[in-house]
């Protein structure tokens, strides 16, 4: 029998408010692992850690491939910009976004 292995999430809007919750509650969780997270840009955040990922510009570093997942809670066009890095990647994704 092959060991169960953890999730592996990339967060877009790290530093927002549902990206923080979500963090809040990966870092109880002992199966799952943050292991890309972005940022706008302008973002103070950039740099910092969160799980075992440093927050990025780059979206680019959110398709990490099958057996990942993008939980995306960001505005819709930042959205459309994920939906293209998942499906280039592989990358599962769970959209939140609303408005």
């Amino acid at each position: 029998m092959s060991e169960k292995q953890n999730l592996h999430i990339a967060l877009p809007g790290a530093a927002g408010k549902m990206g923080q919750m979500i963090a809040s509650l990966v870092a109880e969780a002992r199966d799952i692992d943050i292991l890309a997270a972005s940022e706008h840009p302008q973002s103070p955040a950039i740099g910092n850690t969160i799980g075992a990922a440093t927050i990025s510009a780059d979206e680019k570093i959110l398709g990490i491939g099958s057996g990942g997942v993008i939980i995306d809670f960001t505005r819709p066009e930042a959205t459309m910009k994920h939906i293209e890095i998942a499906v280039a990647s592989g990358t599962a994704m769970v959209v939140g976004t609303t408005g």
